[in-house]
């Protein structure tokens, strides 16, 4: 267990100042979306319906169909925010991609497994450092929200407790990303490579979503795409089921886990001593 522990140290150090910097960021940014959502209530109350209009735009365009016009709704649209889900998915393939091909890569996996740790173990460190960021980022998120929401006085705030039902899809979301970047880690020796496959996957599925449901009878293909289960808004307002979309994005990530410890459990490691 020291050995376990004196691996997720080693991870901790070697990118804390990365991940406390985008938790500062995601603390400041849960507080904009409050500021926000305050900002949009006081035009509604103003009953200028042009100006409500005008405003309402970002939020529809981030919310989808299921947006209305409670603060609940309008400060998770903003879980669809480039911002939020490009660090979500950055620190997933990037945790991911280092796992092993990053290692290999910067000569240090060797030193390390020269060590009594099993391939197991050190591959399940890795596994539950992306987890514990993943889990930061949306504490400092939500913290951010529930301070900003006591700061403005927004009509009607939402239970932080509430929060971390759109906050799950956020998390699994990630872990899905993960699931499928960490078997490409596992194979190779670069992490380049890794990344670069990881990121295309990422960008057909993403394309595939957007794109797919402007073309008569090809919604289909955009089902494919495991970003057709991240649905914040819909998860918040209770008119998607949380247990299934949460499931699914799970089980991504659980197969592609399975089959990296199966694939580094029998390739062989190049020495770089």
């Amino acid at each position: 267990m020291s050995q376990f522990a004196a691996l997720i140290r080693k991870h901790v150090i070697e990118s804390r100042w990365l991940l406390g910097l985008l938790c500062v960021a995601f603390l400041g940014f849960g507080w904009l979306i409050t500021w926000q959502a305050k900002r949009f209530e006081r035009v509604v109350e103003t009953g200028d319906l042009q100006q409500i209009g005008r405003n309402i735009r970002p939020f529809r365009f981030f919310g989808g169909q299921n947006m209305d016009g409670s603060t609940t709704a309008l400060e998770v649209a903003w879980f669809n925010h480039p911002l939020i889900v490009l660090v979500v998915l950055s620190w997933a393939m990037a945790r991911g991609s280092g796992a092993v091909a990053g290692e290999i890569e910067r000569g240090t996996i060797d030193v390390t497994l020269s060590r009594p740790i099993s391939r197991s173990n050190y591959l399940l460190s890795h596994i539950v450092y992306t987890i514990i960021g993943l889990v930061a980022l949306l504490f400092f998120l939500i913290v951010g929200i529930a301070v900003g929401n006591g700061y403005w006085a927004t009509k009607t705030p939402p239970n932080p407790f509430a929060l971390m039902k759109p906050g799950l899809i956020v998390f699994t979301m990630g872990l899905a990303v993960f699931g499928y970047t960490l078997p490409l880690s596992a194979i190779d020796v670069v992490r380049w490579r890794a990344l670069v496959v990881s990121a295309a996957i990422t960008l057909l599925g993403l394309i595939g979503m957007s794109i797919a449901p402007m073309y008569e009878n090809q919604d289909w293909i955009g089902k494919l795409s495991i970003f057709h289960f991240y649905a914040p808004v819909t998860v918040a307002m209770k008119t998607d089921p949380l247990a299934f979309n949460a499931s699914v994005l799970t089980a991504v990530f659980l197969v592609g886990a399975g089959i990296a410890f199966v694939l580094f459990s029998r390739r062989d490691i190049p020495s770089n001593s």
